[in-house]
């Protein structure tokens, strides 16, 4: 399990993927929020085991290697319904796009494996009363374009609202997080699927804009 030191002590040579993963997670885990962190593929490593929370107990499991691996795993319990967010993070969105097959794979692959997820002898997930959301994260190193860091930023921008409703799988709620440094403070651009969920998107859009 990556700890506190460890993060800490993560410093990015430039703001990326990585940092955006961080950025992410700790939004939603430990800064706004109190969500469960199912599994994580670190800076510098990847993990072979996830957590479930069920019955407000932590299960754990192993990913072998048939299992396609995304970057971010989260889980929300307290919400209308069981929220699962799975996500994968690059370095821009255009990195997204190119790998957007395998990227689609990886986030199946997950979400088969948390359907099957046996507790007790049950599969408590299995009955899709879970809502699963796919998100996207881009790490824009905006410092790196000085005076053009807000043209860079919009053009990332207009691509993800030109191509977000022709991301697969289509029908899922689906969201784009651009997150980059403003000064010193870590920033979010949201973008949502058509036909996101409205009560999460304002949600989301409370927390990623604290």
């Amino acid at each position: 399990m990556i700890s506190i030191r460890d993060l800490i002590n993560f410093c990015p040579k430039k703001y990326g993927e990585e940092a955006a993963l961080m950025s992410v997670d700790l939004t939603l885990t430990t800064i706004y929020d109190q969500w469960f962190r199912v599994y994580i593929s670190p800076p510098g490593g990847a993990w072979q085991e996830l957590f479930i929370e069920y019955n407000n107990k932590a299960h754990k499991y192993y990913i072998g290697k048939e299992i396609e691996r995304v970057d971010l795993v989260l889980q929300k319990s307290d919400f209308r319904h069981i929220m699962f967010l799975i996500g994968e993070a690059k370095d821009d969105y255009k990195k997204v796009l190119s790998d957007r097959e395998k990227i689609k794979k990886c986030m199946l692959d997950m979400l088969s494996f948390i359907a099957n997820v046996e507790i007790d002898g049950e599969k408590p997930f299995k009955s899709g009363s879970f809502k699963p959301i796919f998100a996207f994260i881009s790490g824009i190193d905006a410092n790196s374009y000085g005076q053009f860091a807000k043209d860079v930023l919009n053009s990332e921008d207009e691509l993800v609202k030109k191509t977000i409703n022709k991301l697969e799988p289509s029908d899922t709620n689906r969201i784009v997080i651009i997150s980059f440094i403003d000064k010193m403070k870590t920033k979010f651009i949201l973008n949502f699927s058509e036909k996101f969920d409205k009560s999460l998107k304002i949600y989301f859009e409370g927390i990623f804009s604290r």
